[in-house]
């Protein structure tokens, strides 16, 4: 609740703001004003948004869709999805992948899910000039789908809790941008699948979540 009443309060200040001093505002604050609330209203979007979707992936009615799915053409559409986001954000996108690379049995709603919230968090913590790079690889006998930035990386002290539901405080999820649930979202997504989720991180030089599918 604290996390839908922190912006939710900072919208209504600022629409009553612009009902009560209407035309007194100078039209600059009144834009700038909207755009706080446009702001405002999209990230309890996002929050809502991502609490359906928890909410879905733990009821114990869900299943996942397992198929034979390339995870490389796969990753390959959705890094496409965000080629204009990272060209105005000033950060290269990339993606890699092996040839040959096999068929790997996985539900590609879900995997895509994952793999976009990655991305978003990737290039909303890029600055611009930086570069996030998508991979998929063989690890061990399975495979592996990485995101890897070159933002300001995670601290080492909050390493084991990323994965953790609403484990960023309200004001640094507020400045990213972010629902503080997309990784909450990407373990359960390799957990449906039989599978990890982790990070590497080295503060001030990255970071780089990965997936790994059995």
């Amino acid at each position: 609740s604290h996390d839908l009443r922190t912006p939710l309060t900072a919208l209504i200040g600022q629409i009553e703001t612009i009902r009560l001093k209407g035309d007194a505002l100078p039209p600059d604050a009144q834009a700038h004003l909207l755009d706080r609330a446009l702001h405002n209203a999209q990230h309890l979007k996002r929050l809502t948004d991502a609490l359906a979707e928890l909410a879905r992936l733990d009821s114990p009615e869900f299943r996942a869709q397992p198929e034979p799915i390339a995870i490389g053409e796969l990753a390959d559409d959705v890094v496409q999805r965000f080629a204009s986001a990272a060209q105005q954000a000033g950060v290269t996108l990339g993606v890699e992948y092996p040839d040959g690379l096999p068929l790997t049995r996985a539900d590609a709603a879900l995997i895509e899910r994952a793999l976009s919230d990655l991305i978003d968090n990737a290039l909303r913590v890029t600055p611009s000039g930086g570069r996030v790079l998508v991979r998929a690889l063989r690890e061990g006998d399975g495979v592996r789908i990485e995101v890897a930035d070159t933002g300001p990386g995670v601290a080492s002290e909050d390493q084991p809790r990323v994965f953790e539901r609403f484990y960023q405080t309200s004001r640094h999820r507020e400045h990213r941008g972010s629902s503080g649930l997309g990784l909450a979202i990407v373990k359960r997504v390799a957990e449906l699948h039989g599978g990890t989720a982790g990070l590497r991180s080295e503060p001030g030089r990255g970071s780089a979540v990965f997936i790994d599918l059995p």
